[in-house]
């Protein structure tokens, strides 16, 4: 694993930095015995509080409880192996069980009776090796029969069993209380006592744990005893011992040991932790310091243990310690001062690095020279006068073509001229012809054409004239009210001020601006500058590094992801001609032929919280150097390689409405599956379960914090969502009802990328109004309807047809009828007028009594009828009047 570096003088107790998870961390206890970790990568702890799975982020607990939903019999866990199908055998003071990690079932194995369990050995998942306080149990893993091995019935040394290896000739070695114990592949047991005649009045010599010399070679096998460590020849059975008589242990109680190669061996014991160099029998040891974070946790060490990425773990009385077996790419240098027998940190606010190989560092407490050969120079402002400062505060540093130091602080510039180790100071004189306008120094420009700058706050950037060899004769020239520490120079000067880059040029001091630039960058802080060798800026923003090609204006930019919103500092070129600078908290290379970058987080056991801006240099040699709070890092980019270890990512929680979800049967609907989210490839919820978070890790445990992540919802999500370790959770709400797949890919702790993507289908059901058999009823509904719409459509049209048709009979009707009892008006006034002429001189002749009596009442008889006629006409008009009334 790759740490941002960060060994060297950090540490207070041996040469280890070490990253601790407690009980603040989410352990239930701080007494963990053992540690293991599962085939998919998750690490298991053993507690005397439980047993706990951790991710990287979070701590599962498993434990007795009084649901009895985990069957321990004791909560006092001493060994937790791996099994098949990705089960666990877990140990305890009461008892043996088998654990199952997918779904959290387990299995009380019956061994007649409560068993104290003290270590376990699985024996290629066909026989499990037990050891007890009443023997060595033998477990058939299949039919979960055992056999008993004790001092009655085998000739045991002692039947308290604490240690057990299985070598490569399938031959068992037993560590008991009184020494140890080889179980023959034929079933003979042998006996060994490895104290011999040291410490006599000691009666037994308990062995606390057994491993092989080496990987490939178990011929040899190191033996951790409580009077020493043992390297036993397992053919001749020759022994070497290392006790407090021949190496330089504080305490002989060898409790667990781990080989990393032959001859070099780390050992846990009562008191501190060991790494042992058997060839040159060199030790060097780590003690826990309660004023030191970055110790180890507890000096009791119970368990070492090395995962697959190559990080050490370490058990102890008071939580876990990880250590990085490749520490060193990137050193750390603290710096600090003593005030008052204290020690006192201090900012590394520049760095430049001379001709000669000193590095020099420009603090908060002073100017700090550190020479090639290992000699330290300090310059402070209470100093004698031969090399005093102006004040301590130091905001620049850089040298001259004559080898000059020149030192800008608040109070003005000194300048250490080491060919007669004297000091000058210059302050500001408000001479406006030749001295500075402002004490407050921001940098020193040094361009190669020989010239020098100074930048300050508040008074504006000045070109150094006259005569540069005496500085007693040294003018300052006013070029313009620019206020900066952000500069960049090849033939010009390139500065950032008030958020926009202007150039300067060099023989004529005129000021020029790239609008298109300007414009390119638009509100962007700009946040470092760097001219390389090419003649190439580059520009480092929020996010993103420009490329300006200052000849043809072509512009060019790159996105730069961190894990978190970054500003891009301390650009700077290496020999390679490859780009380096930092964010506050990573490291990051640009390699500017293939345009791909890298970033190295800040490991979180590393002193230095942060880089500074424009705190960097670059040596002759090629080391770079990024200094920040509390010290500087430096390194050499040809040194530097990214951790290949490939970790898988898992989805490892998952929360509906804000409640946890432990087995997803939990949910109802059709997760039947008692299986944790971690082992299962689809979930499927109700509609008013459609707010959900899931939580991710990559499983690189050196610094969880420094692995990026990307996922994305397919259905939901466009684009990829990138995160850091900071944040490993993905969070919706309200989804509509439908299918979705969640896919979540992530980086190892250097944030190298690999084709590790996890995913899970997700189905959120529709409520029951919009269920499919919801919908089936609706269509049936909405087809009944319409067939109801249609049919009364179809009838409404008939009956309009039939009234209109009625309509227009009727109407027919009354106009015949009308035109009927028009014609029978007229048939009745031209029936009125011949008739009135009729009765008129029909009554006059009536009237005239001289007619006959036969004419008479002919006459009477023609004037009868006519009125009786006259009668009917009229009857006529008046019902003809009566009905245009109507």
């Amino acid at each position: 694993m790759l740490n941002i570096a960060f060994t060297g003088n950090a540490q207070s107790n041996g040469k280890n930095l070490f990253n601790n998870l407690k009980v603040k961390d989410g352990l239930e206890s701080n007494q963990v015995f053992e540690i293991e970790q599962d085939s998919i990568g998750f690490m298991w702890f053993a507690t005397n509080n439980g047993f706990v799975r951790y991710d990287g982020y979070n701590m599962s607990v498993f434990r007795k409880d009084r649901e009895r939903k985990i069957a321990l019999p004791n909560n006092e866990i001493t060994s937790v192996k791996n099994a098949k199908n990705l089960g666990l055998w877990i140990g305890s003071y009461e008892g043996l069980i088998y654990f199952d990690t997918k779904n959290a079932q387990s299995q009380l194995i019956d061994l007649g009776g409560i068993r104290e369990i003290r270590c376990i050995l699985n024996q290629g998942d066909s026989i499990i090796w037990a050891g007890s306080s009443e023997g060595l149990f033998k477990i058939n893993a299949s039919t979960l029969s055992y056999q008993l091995y004790n001092q009655q019935n085998s000739n045991l040394g002692s039947d308290i069993i604490r240690s057990l290896y299985l070598d490569s000739k399938q031959n068992l070695w037993i560590g008991t209380f009184n020494g140890l114990n080889l179980l023959s592949k034929e079933g003979n047991i042998s006996y060994f006592n490895l104290k011999q005649n040291y410490k006599e009045e000691l009666k037994n010599n308990l062995v606390l744990d057994i491993k092989p010399y080496s990987n490939e070679n178990d011929s040899l096998i190191w033996v951790g005893t409580e009077t020493g460590l043992v390297l036993f020849n397992t053919t001749n059975f020759n022994i070497s011992v290392f006790n407090s008589t021949n190496t330089n242990f504080e305490n002989e109680v060898i409790k667990c040991i781990y080989s990393k190669k032959p001859g070099h061996v780390y050992l846990g014991t009562d008191l501190g932790f060991y790494y042992l160099n058997t060839f040159t029998n060199s030790i060097e040891s780590s003690f826990h310091d309660p004023f030191n974070n970055y110790s180890i946790s507890n000096n009791v060490v119970w368990d070492i243990f090395e995962d697959n990425s190559g990080i050490i773990w370490l058990a102890t009385a008071n939580g876990l310690s990880r250590i990085s077996d490749n520490q060193g790419m990137f050193k750390f240098h603290p710096v600090y001062s003593y005030i008052d027998n204290n020690i006192t940190g201090t900012q590394v606010n520049d760095i430049y690095s001379d001709k000669k190989g000193t590095t020099w560092l420009a603090t908060k407490n002073g100017v700090i020279a550190k020479h090639p050969n290992g000699e330290t120079e300090s310059f402070t402002a209470n100093n004698n006068s031969k090399n005093r400062l102006v004040l301590n505060n130091i905001n620049t540093i850089s040298g001259d073509q004559l080898g000059r130091i020149w030192i800008g602080s608040a109070g003005g510039i000194n300048i250490w001229d080491p060919s007669n180790n004297k000091m000058h100071t210059i302050t500001s004189n408000f001479d406006l012809s030749q001295g500075l306008r402002s004490n407050y120094i921001g940098s020193f420009i040094a361009p190669n054409d020989g010239s020098f700058w100074v930048s300050t706050w508040g008074g504006g950037m000045y070109k150094v004239n006259g005569n540069f060899e005496k500085i007693s004769e040294i003018r300052f020239e006013y070029i313009a009210n620019f206020n900066t520490n952000v500069y960049a120079t090849d033939k010009n000067i390139w500065l950032k001020n008030d958020d926009r880059i202007f150039s300067i040029n060099l023989n004529t001091n005129a000021i020029e601006t790239s609008n298109k630039l300007n414009k390119t960058i638009a509100t962007d802080n700009i946040t470092s500058l760097y001219t390389s060798k090419q003649g190439v800026l580059w520009i480092g923003t929020h996010n993103l590094i420009f490329e300006y090609n200052t000849q043809t204006d072509e512009i060019k930019e790159y996105n730069i992801f961190t894990g978190r919103d970054s500003y891009i500092y301390n650009l700077i070129e290496d020999k390679n001609g490859n780009l380096w600078g930092t964010t506050l908290t990573s490291i990051i290379h640009f390699n500017t032929g293939t345009k791909k970058y890298e970033t190295y987080p800040k490991n979180e056991g590393i002193p230095l919280d942060y880089f500074l801006i424009e705190s960097k240099a670059i040596s002759n040699n090629g080391n770079i150097y990024f200094g920040g709070n509390d010290g500087y890092i430096s390194f050499n980019p040809n040194d530097i390689e990214k951790d290949t270890f490939e970790p898988k990512t898992l989805i490892t929680g998952f929360k509906v409405n804000n409640k946890k979800i432990g087995s997803l049967s939990e949910l109802g609907n059709k997760n039947n599956t008692l299986n944790h989210i971690s082992y299962t490839n689809n979930v499927v919820l109700k509609y008013d379960q459609h707010s959900f978070s899931l939580n991710f890790s990559s499983l690189h445990y050196g610094n969880t914090e420094r692995n990026i992540y990307a996922y994305k919802l397919e259905g939901y999500d466009e684009d990829w969502n990138y995160t850091s370790g900071i944040k490993n959770t993905a969070s919706y709400s309200n989804l509509s009802a439908g299918k979705y797949q969640f896919k979540v890919k992530g980086t190892n702790n250097d944030g190298v990328w690999f084709d590790n993507e996890s995913s899970i289908q997700i189905r959120i059901k529709p409520p029951v109004w919009a269920s499919p058999f919801a919908i089936v009823v609706y269509i049936i509904i909405l087809q009944v309807l319409l067939v109801l719409l249609i049919t009364t459509y179809r009838n409404k049209v008939q009956w309009k047809e039939k009234i209109r048709t009625i309509t227009l009979e009727k109407e027919k009707n009354e106009e015949l009828a009308k035109l009927k009892q028009q014609f029978f008006t007229n048939i009745s006034h031209e029936f009125r007028t011949p008739l009135s002429l009729i009765l008129g001189p029909a009554e006059t002749l009536l009237k005239n009594q001289k007619l006959d009596k036969p004419s008479n009442q002919l006459l009477g008889l023609i004037s009868k009828n006519a009125q009786r006629l006259f009668s009917l006409v009229n009857q006529l008009l008046d019902l003809r009047k009566i009905e245009l009334s109507t």
